[in-house]
């Protein structure tokens, strides 16, 4: 099992098989001190064995009471996406030659300590809890939209009936198909806390109805030029991406969560 393979066991993904969606599973403020951050204070990492070996993950601690840990709790989604995708860190170990117990000690130490991720993660909180200080970075909304679009993924094409098995996923996306200068990591984790709050909000943003009305064309236009699977799913993926960067609703979702919480990220975007 692969790490994208694991994913489909957390609880920040949606399938939607056959084209029918099924579900399986605001930016408040809080006021910081400039102390630093202990990231093992606040998030848990859990070890279990697997067919590949002993597979370890970390996650937010949601029993974290603290002013910080409340502030991550609110934005569980983000910082969950960042610690899963993050890619420094062997994340699975030979069961012949250590212990989960022992494999949890030294995932924990490579994350916790690794620089780059602090750094990540202070550019995900509040100007005011930041303890790294970076320059404010900036995202043209096109290369937002092209990142958003990527969570919109089709993984599978069913043979017998050709019908689509698709995601909008933590870790099963497509945002490996975008360039090591398009990725970043905070601004994917955004954009997946987007998503995600309004996808599962009680009352679900517009966007997603339109989305999923549009399901069925997608098919009926990849077979008049079906040719073989592959090129089928393809077709198919592409033809999402395209819709969801293009779509004037999903322009609006995406600009209004940043407007409502612009003031909890170290970037912009313009």
């Amino acid at each position: 099992m692969n790490r994208h393979q694991h994913y489909q066991n957390v609880r920040y993904c949606i399938r939607i098989v056959g084209l029918i969606l099924c579900l399986t599973g605001l930016a408040n403020f809080y006021a910081f001190s400039q102390q630093s951050i202990n990231l093992s204070d606040h998030f848990n990492i859990r070890a279990k064995n697997g067919k590949s070996g002993i597979y370890c993950e970390a996650s937010v601690n949601k029993r974290d009471k603290s002013t910080v840990g409340k502030y991550i709790n609110a934005h569980a989604e983000r910082f969950d996406f960042l610690l899963l995708n993050f890619p420094d860190c062997p994340y699975l170990f030979d069961p012949k030659v250590t212990s989960q117990s022992k494999a949890k000690k030294e995932y924990a130490h490579c994350l916790f300590s690794n620089s780059k991720l602090k750094e990540l993660f202070n550019n995900l909180l509040p100007d005011t809890c930041r303890t790294i200080h970076t320059a404010k970075k900036s995202f043209n909304l096109v290369e937002v939209l092209n990142t958003g679009s990527k969570f919109f993924f089709c993984e599978r094409v069913d043979r017998a009936d050709t019908s689509i098995t698709m995601h909008i996923c933590v870790g099963i996306n497509g945002l490996d198909e975008l360039s090591k200068t398009e990725h970043s990591l905070e601004l994917e984790a955004f954009l997946f806390e987007a998503l995600y709050k309004n996808l599962n909000n009680r009352k679900k943003h517009p966007f997603f109805t339109e989305f999923y009305n549009q399901l069925p064309e997608f098919g009926r236009a990849g077979k008049k030029k079906f040719k073989d699977f592959d090129t089928y799913l393809t077709d198919i993926r592409s033809m999402m991406y395209d819709y969801v960067k293009k779509h004037p609703l999903f322009t609006r979702l995406i600009l209004d969560y940043y407007r409502e919480n612009k003031a909890n990220v170290n970037f912009e975007i313009i």
